[in-house]
């Protein structure tokens, strides 16, 4: 009798890899419905490790639709259909291109009086895969310049992902104090070139390497102000970052942690000069659609005037006059409350309510803290590759001056 039970056990033991083997499921086909300007491969490519002849399970087609949408050339609203036969999966998606192929106008005004508008013509899924191609002109009361740049996330199919920039501009750089009264005012032309190379490691770590070549040249020096030197360098970046994100409609929700180090090596008699910057972002849902998203961020360097940081506008320092304040060193946080106001088609209107507080210091300007509320709004795009639309107002408890700020394209 014990012979035969231990008999009955080895043979139930034996045949667990089976039994585990016949209950799994394979994902025998993947196919797509509505695509009209991706290539497959290249959606293929952007899923994987989701593919044929994996395994398929509960979490599958929620990591489709994530991957889909965090690529940003494709419509939010995404569906995935399995149909399971005979212990095979097989995957249909219904996925919309986003348009991708435009002139961007771009346009931001500050309650400065600081204005600039210009065009971007972009191509964000270049031939199909992905690759985004741009050229930008812009002009505005205080400067003109052009930019152009390419990005490849999957350089010749590898796994590197490559990037080039060039750029050229020529105009007035005003640095502002807190209260907005100019510390420096001097004219300047240059030019900057830059060629990296981006590479993940897993699902949630990604590092980067820079290297470039940047001049700039002041062409006419207020004497009654602070001066400004020139600079001409072969610069060394290394950056990582790493995130945890869930990309909803419209906001996108997690961790995410980011960090880069500069080194710029003078050449023709200019020195050489270092920064470091880092951010931490936070975002969560409190209750359903609703966004409360918390940011840290902080500078550090030792630079001329012209490659400072620049705060203002963007989130940490929107109670700042918008890009006129530079800082060798800073530290920014911020605590935004985001709702949904309307769900249209092909948008998402939502509103903001924020509350910062920072501080900033300069080679012209001691430690200074700002502090204070404000709210906005942003209209998120569905159907079209570009970032949100957006307005905001923040208020100054420090210095009791408000702030307007108003961007409509890519960096505002």
């Amino acid at each position: 009798m014990n012979r035969r039970l231990l008999a009955l056990i080895w043979l139930f033991l034996v045949s667990l890899p089976t039994l585990a083997a016949d209950s799994s499921v394979v994902i025998e086909e993947i196919t797509f419905t509505g695509l009209k300007r991706t290539r497959e491969t290249t959606v293929r490519a952007i899923i994987s490790p989701v593919a044929e002849g994996e395994l398929f399970s509960d979490e599958t087609e929620e990591q489709i639709i994530q991957e889909l949408r965090e690529a940003g050339i494709f419509n939010p609203e995404i569906e995935v259909v399995t149909r399971i036969e005979a212990g095979a999966a097989f995957i249909e998606v219904y996925v919309e291109d986003k348009w991708t192929l435009f002139p961007i106008p771009i346009m931001s005004y500050s309650g400065t009086d600081s204005w600039m508008a210009g065009i971007v013509g972009v191509e964000s899924n270049f031939l199909g895969m992905q690759k985004v191609l741009g050229l930008g002109l812009f002009t505005g009361s205080d400067r003109s310049s052009f930019t152009g740049f390419y990005t490849d996330p999957r350089f010749l199919g590898s796994e590197i992902g490559l990037r080039i920039g060039i750029g050229a501009g020529r105009g007035t750089a005003g640095d502002l104090d807190v209260k907005e009264k100019t510390v420096r005012e001097y004219e300047n032309e240059g030019s900057r070139f830059s060629l990296g190379i981006m590479r993940p490691f897993g699902d949630s770590l990604s590092l980067s390497l820079e290297a470039g070549y940047e001049t700039l040249s002041v062409v006419n020096r207020d004497s009654a102000l602070a001066p400004a030197d020139d600079t001409k360098a072969f610069t060394l970046s290394a950056g990582g970052e790493w995130k945890n994100l869930i990309y909803d409609i419209p906001y996108t929700r997690g961790v995410e942690i980011q960090a880069a180090y500069d080194r710029a090596l003078g050449i023709d008699g200019t020195r050489d000069f270092s920064k470091a910057e880092g951010e931490i972002g936070y975002g969560f849902y409190p209750w359903s659609s609703h966004l409360l998203r918390l940011d840290l961020q902080a500078g550090w360097g030792d630079m001329p005037a012209g490659s400072q940081f620049r705060l203002g506008g963007r989130s940490g320092s929107a109670t700042l006059p918008m890009g006129k304040v530079a800082a060798e060193e800073y530290l920014n946080s911020s605590v935004a409350y985001n709702l949904p106001l309307k769900r249209f088609a092909a948008a998402t209107l939502s509103g903001k309510g924020f509350f910062e507080a920072g501080l900033f210091a300069s080679d012209l300007i001691d430690p200074t803290l700002y502090y204070g509320p404000g709210f906005g709004f942003e209209l998120f795009l569905n159907k079209i590759a570009l970032p949100a639309l957006g307005f905001s107002v923040g208020w100054n408890l420090e210095t009791g001056l408000p702030q307007v700020s108003f961007s409509m394209g890519i960096g505002g």
